[in-house]
């Protein structure tokens, strides 16, 4: 038999934390191209010398 690791309850914490925070991180970036598209569907424009995504 191979032996196993386990991870304590501190690293399955973090492993958590930081699923949580990739979900996150693809929900806003998600959102942020909704909007971008949106707004650009509607006609609109970012002005010039301004990131559209911040």
């Amino acid at each position: 038999m191979t032996p196993a690791w386990v991870p304590d309850t501190e690293q399955k914490a973090m492993r958590d934390l930081t699923r949580a925070r990739d979900d996150m991180k693809t929900q806003e970036r998600k959102a942020r191209q909704q909007l971008n598209a949106f707004v650009l569907r509607h006609g609109h424009h970012w002005s010039k010398g301004r990131s559209h995504d911040t």
